[in-house]
Formats: C-alpha cells, structure tokens, sequence
C-alpha cells in the first residue's frame, strides 16, 4: 500500500531576483539586446496598415445594430439573452 507522505521545503526569497520593466530594460540595452523589447519601424508601420484598414472600414460602414449601452449599466440586452441560452444569470457583486 502507498502512502502519502508531507516534505517541506524552503526557498530562499532573497535569492530570487525579480526585476521591474526598467531594470530589464536596461539589462537588455547594456547587453546590446536590441530585438526583444523593441519592433522595428517597418514592422510597426505594417501593423498599423491592418489597424488603419479596420478602422476605415468602421468609420465607412456603422454597424446598425450594435450592442451599445450606457456606461455603469448591465450592459446589453443581448448579454442577457447569451447567458440566458445556458440557463445561466448575471448576478449582483
């Protein structure tokens, strides 16, 4: 028959070096690391191509039924409806 048995273990906290986004960041330009934190202009520009291609779509064609609500509201009717279909409610925190 196998038993269960408890270990402990410790860890030493201080040995564990945690560093904020700054300290990274200037490890990684001290070590000459310019391809992880950073993207390179022509990437940039091509993201922003796809982005300004949604955006102008939207701004040409208004979506006449969008589930628009009030800020501090429950929200759309529809959310209602969508947890309805599992039988499932929002509730109150």
């Amino acid at each position: 028959m196998n038993r269960l048995s408890t270990k402990t273990s410790q860890i030493k906290i201080t040995e564990i070096a945690i560093y904020n986004g700054y300290e990274s960041l200037f490890y990684d330009c001290m070590l000459g690391d310019q391809q992880v934190l950073f993207n390179r202009f022509d990437s940039l520009r091509a993201g922003w191509k796809i982005v300004e291609h949604v955006q102008n779509i939207w701004n040409a064609k208004k979506a006449s039924d969008f589930p628009n609500y009030q800020a501090g509201s429950w929200g759309p009717k529809g959310s209602v409806e969508l947890l309805a279909q599992d039988g499932r409610t929002w509730f109150a925190v």
